[in-house]
């Protein structure tokens, strides 16, 4: 019994280049396409800025520029290479430049993840079948953002381990897991998670292999423009999700929302499997898994993470121990199968082109998404000169940043609060949270910041406090309940109101 299973480990993996990977490929780049959407994520746009900075002064920022408060205080720009990269495709592309890039990168990470999954399972099936489960896990966090990037590398350090796993340590495979931890130490400060990952998959050599291995990845992430200090700024802020909880991507998660879903099922068909047979993972790697999923479920930004790991691991145990397929199926002709597989994926070509062509033509025309960029209010601020300083929500400092920074990244304002939680001052991060729940001491981030005109979600009860208050005017509302509500104050209002109409302030 053991002669077969350790024939089935040695069996080759599927070739990298055949006429199947080409048609898998094709596949999977049309579907990235079918699920372009405009830009929706807030945060690209201070990475734009930061990126234009970096290519304006030819070095990477110490300190920040662009927060009301934090403005001279340390900050590194820890996704430089991204910012820069996003900054060069903005500069040369405009908006369309961008959602092309959003659209490669997804089409990078489902080949990456697709490699990673077929290697493993040495099966093009249940490879392709975990890729799609595990790209359903990220499709509501699938953004053009830095960390987003580092999903394409993800399935690299994994694979990677797998082939330190079984073959030992050597200086190829060291060299190719420290040039991809150089990467990822540059384009975000997660490094954190590959490092983990490696002192949980590279078992059975021993810990002169793990060693080697965690020191060739460690090493690389000290090669960046700060010298590896990153390190700092990730261990100063590790505590703080709990902080700033009242943020989407960093509030826990719940089993019945839908990004939980690909999650629980990957989980649930691990433990079936190591269940049947507990020789497909070491207990250490199966509590590391869990300790992951946990961790997704108390801060949803790291679900993907959880579920890339949790199908890898899926697609190793059926790689290494298959299960015995039901008689019907185990007669049918392989051959035959994969030939239909073929064809399948050959007609679903027409219709996926068709509905990528759709899918980036309504991307293009609408360059940006209005539930979560208020491009519209901005336009109207602009437009009507409305008098700085400005108050905004936390959703919205990010763009505003972006509209009021030259070609430099030099700004013209700054903002009294932004998107980068590890430079919003604790004082100001107070009194915005006070405002944004409505509670007794709304008045005071009013009172910090002093503002002329405010700029904020018309669902949150600050907007309702304010309209009712008599001394801010409502000029702008995109909605009665969703989007971005604008108020000045009333003594604003009073001196130009044959310019804006009001809909809460009267003569």
């Amino acid at each position: 019994m053991e002669k077969q299973s350790s024939g089935a480990a040695e069996k080759p993996a599927p070739a990298i280049l055949s006429v199947r990977t080409a048609l898998v490929a094709c596949f999977l780049t049309l579907l990235a396409c079918c699920v372009a959407r405009p830009l929706r994520d807030p945060d690209l746009w201070f990475h734009i800025v930061a990126g234009r900075w970096i290519l304006a002064h030819g070095a990477v920022p110490t300190q920040d520029y662009w927060n009301m408060f934090g403005a001279g205080l340390p900050w590194r720009a820890y996704s430089w290479l991204a910012e820069v990269s996003f900054a060069a495709v903005e500069r040369g592309f405009g908006l369309r430049g961008l959602i092309l890039f959003e659209t490669c990168a997804v089409a990078l990470f489902l080949l990456s993840v697709a490699r990673c999954f077929v290697s493993l399972s040495r099966s093009y099936l249940i490879g392709i079948a975990l890729t799609l489960l595990a790209a359903l896990g990220c499709f509501w966090h699938l953004v053009l953002r830095p960390q987003a990037l580092t999903w394409i590398l993800y399935p690299v350090v994994i694979l990677l381990c797998d082939q330190i796993r079984t073959r030992g340590f050597s200086w190829g495979l060291g060299a190719q897991l420290a040039a991809t931890m150089c990467l990822w130490a540059n384009i975000h400060v997660s490094s954190v998670i590959p490092l983990a990952t490696i002192a949980l998959l590279v078992e059975r050599k021993g810990l002169r292999t793990l060693g080697a291995a965690l020191a060739c990845a460690f090493a690389a992430t000290l090669f960046t423009p700060y010298f590896g200090a990153e390190w700092l700024s990730a261990i100063k802020y590790a505590g703080h999700p709990a902080t700033f909880s009242i943020i989407t991507e960093l509030r826990p998660a719940t089993i019945t929302e839908p990004w939980s879903l690909p999650l629980l099922l990957s989980s649930s068909l691990l433990l079936v499997l190591y269940y049947r047979d507990s020789r497909v993972l070491s207990l250490r790697v199966l509590l590391g898994q869990l300790a992951l999923v946990l961790g997704a479920f108390a801060v949803m930004r790291f679900i993907p993470f959880a579920v890339i790991l949790t199908c890898a691991l899926l697609a190793r145990g059926l790689g290494e121990r298959p299960v015995p397929l039901p008689a019907a199926l185990a007669r049918l002709n392989s051959r035959l199968v994969k030939r239909v597989v073929a064809v399948g994926l050959l007609l679903s070509f027409v219709p996926l082109l068709a509905l990528g062509r759709g899918s980036l033509k309504r991307a293009f025309e609408r360059g940006t998404d209005s539930n979560t960029v208020a491009r519209s209010a901005v336009d109207f601020i602009e437009s009507r000169s409305l008098p700085q300083p400005l108050l905004n929500s936390f959703e919205d400092g990010n763009y505003l940043i972006y509209r009021y920074a030259d070609r430099n990244g030099e700004p013209r304002y700054r903002v009294p609060i932004d998107g980068r939680t590890e430079v919003n001052t604790k004082e100001a991060w107070t009194e915005f949270r006070a405002a944004y729940l409505g509670e007794e001491r709304w008045q005071d981030f009013i009172d910090l910041v002093k503002p002329q005109t405010i700029m904020w979600p018309t669902g949150s009860p600050f907007v309702r406090i304010l309209t009712s208050s008599g001394q801010w005017c409502l000029v702008y509302q995109e909605g009665p309940v969703t989007g971005t509500t604008v108020l000045v104050r009333r003594s604003v209002w009073e001196a130009r109101k044959n310019q804006l109409d009001a809909l809460n302030c009267f003569e």
